[in-house]
């Protein structure tokens, strides 16, 4: 089990939070946020502390950390603060439902959020800081790079590559061999 501190206190941080409280091994500890929108002690009923001080309140020899902004920017805000964090010497965490059945390991980087209903098929590569939200089909063969937002509802035929920094939409539909 890993002691997690959820970067935000916002929508994506209540959504990670109940996804991890449920349907994880992890164990939230705390929220952190930036200075400026440090305006409560508490979320969730956890504490919230400056994410400058993280360090000295929840060290990275004990803490792992969830980034789980959104798509903003072409997910460049998540990006930034995934990597603020890792200069700050914190390994990520991912939560992948644990109802997405699996006949072998899905290859998987760090910071990502993958929820329920998703069909991934067979030889599929997941990059970091990577967000899939609930019933998606990701073909065989696919690749989804760094830094991806992907809806609900997205058909990924076979052999797609997903380049760094992309979002897919509701109900987009990407062919076989397409990058």
């Amino acid at each position: 089990m890993s002691k997690v501190v959820i970067f935000g206190i916002g929508r994506g941080a209540n959504v990670a939070y109940r996804y991890l409280i449920k349907d994880s091994h992890h164990q939230v500890c705390a929220f952190a946020v930036d200075s400026g929108f440090l305006k409560e002690s508490e979320f969730m009923g956890l504490p919230v502390t400056d994410f400058q001080q993280l360090v000295e309140k929840f060290p990275p020899e004990e803490f792992k950390l969830f980034v789980p902004l959104g798509s903003q920017n072409l997910n460049r805000v998540r990006y930034e603060k995934y990597m603020e964090g890792k200069s700050k010497g914190y390994q990520f965490i991912s939560y992948v439902s644990s109802s997405i059945p699996f006949s072998e390991e899905l290859e998987i980087g760090e910071n990502c959020f993958v929820l329920e209903n998703n069909s991934i098929n067979f030889d599929v590569r997941i990059g970091n800081n990577v967000t899939i939200w609930s019933s998606n089909q990701i073909g065989d063969c696919s690749v989804i790079s760094d830094h991806c937002w992907i809806t609900s509802n997205v058909c990924l035929a076979g052999n797609v590559v997903v380049k760094e920094f992309c979002f897919i939409g509701i109900n987009a539909a990407i062919s076989n061999d397409v990058v």
